[in-house]
Parts: C-alpha cells; sequence; structure tokens
C-alpha cells in the first residue's frame, strides 16, 4: 500500500517558459502555412498567438477560498513501512510493531482557477505533500503519530506552511508572468512581421505573373 502524494513546485517556471519561448519562430512559420495570408488580419494573428502561448501560464486567477476551509480528524493503522513512508524512518524506526496508527486531518480547501500553477515556481524547491486534486477543491492531508488533542498545534502549523507556501508561490508566478509580457508582446510582433508581412508581398509580386 501507498499513500499518493502531489508534487508541488515540480517545474521551474523560468525554464519551461523561456524554453516555449525559444519556440515561437517555428510555432509562427507553421501558423503561416495553415492561415489564409491574403486575408488574414495581423492584428487578430498577433492576438491569437499571444493568447495561445499565454494560456499555457494562466496562473493568475488562482486562489484559496481560505474562508471555507472545512477539516475532518481521521485515525488509521498503516503497515509500519508505509507509515514510515508519510513520516519519515525517523518517527517510526523505535516503533516494535508491525503496523502504526496514524492520526491525521483531512483538510477541504476550495479553490478557483488552474491548479496547474501549483507545479510550477520560479523560488521554492520541489516538494511532496499529500494533496488530491478534486476539480474545484483540494484535499490536503497532515499526518501524525499522535491524537489529534495532542497534535492539533502542530497539525495546523504544518496545515498553514503548505498554504502559506501556494499562496507565495502563486504570487511569485504572476510576478514573472507579468513581468515577461512585454518581452514576450515584442517577440510576437517581431516574428509574425518577419513571417507574414514578407509573405504578402511574395504575393502581391506573384500577380505579374498572372
Amino acid at each position: 500500500m501507498t499513500v499518493p502524494k502531489f508534487a508541488l513546485f515540480e517545474h521551474r517556471l523560468d525554464e519551461t517558459y523561456n524554453e516555449n519561448l525559444r519556440k515561437l519562430p517555428e510555432m509562427v512559420k507553421a501558423l503561416r502555412l495553415s492561415n489564409s495570408l491574403d486575408e488574414g488580419d495581423l492584428k487578430k494573428i498577433k492576438k491569437d498567438v499571444y493568447d495561445d502561448f499565454a494560456s499555457k501560464y494562466d496562473f493568475n486567477d488562482f486562489k484559496i477560498t481560505t474562508s471555507d476551509i472545512s477539516v475532518q480528524n481521521q485515525e488509521f493503522s498503516f503497515e509500519k513501512s508505509v507509515a514510515a513512508d508519510i513520516l519519515g524512518p525517523n518517527l517510526t524506526s523505535n516503533l516494535t510493531s508491525d503496523f502504526v496508527t496514524l492520526y491525521y486531518a483531512l483538510y477541504t480547501v476550495p479553490y478557483s482557477g488552474n491548479i496547474e500553477s501549483l507545479k510550477y515556481t520560479t523560488v521554492h524547491p520541489k516538494e511532496e505533500v499529500y494533496l488530491a486534486d478534486h476539480g474545484n477543491y483540494f484535499a490536503l492531508t497532515v499526518y501524525s503519530l499522535y491524537p489529534v488533542k495532542e497534535s492539533a498545534e502542530a497539525i495546523k502549523h504544518e496545515k498553514d506552511r503548505v498554504l502559506d507556501l501556494i499562496t507565495k508561490n502563486h504570487d511569485a508566478n504572476a510576478t514573472y508572468i507579468k513581468n515577461k509580457e512585454s518581452h514576450l508582446k515584442d517577440a510576437i510582433d517581431k516574428e509574425i512581421d518577419l513571417n507574414f508581412k514578407s509573405a504578402r508581398n511574395e504575393i502581391r509580386d506573384n500577380d505579374a505573373l498572372l
């Protein structure tokens, strides 16, 4: 038995963003081949390319509704190896039983927007947490060796730590994308003008052949 984890901050936003930006010329060339150049509106084409690129990093609207977070506390006897995977071997190595009872809080956290933003970061190292996405909310589980009455403060502290990481990471991502906006628009303008305007001149020149 394993308890699935969710990888926060799995990808570097700056690396994936710049990698896709380097692919922009190929993207525009492919678009040139598929568009009607003599009828196409360059402003519309630029907007379509920008929207398509920006949609991959549509993180601005992600928001956790902290006022609506709810919680349930539960307990379960796990195999010792599973408990060690959850809490770490340092906390379970001295236990002699083949099964270990863990106490845990299951937080239901409503959110809106694109949860994929949790996988990208410019500031944090990768971290695995017990988080499961359910569409418009995610479940965050915090485990303890001790009954909830004894471990409530530690559990709440861990919950607050994870949610604070997520919030600060979102703000950093949104700032990064915002600061890249002008550069992205300039790059799109350059590629569209280079590919589409030159192609239109070729079409006008070809009229002389008819």
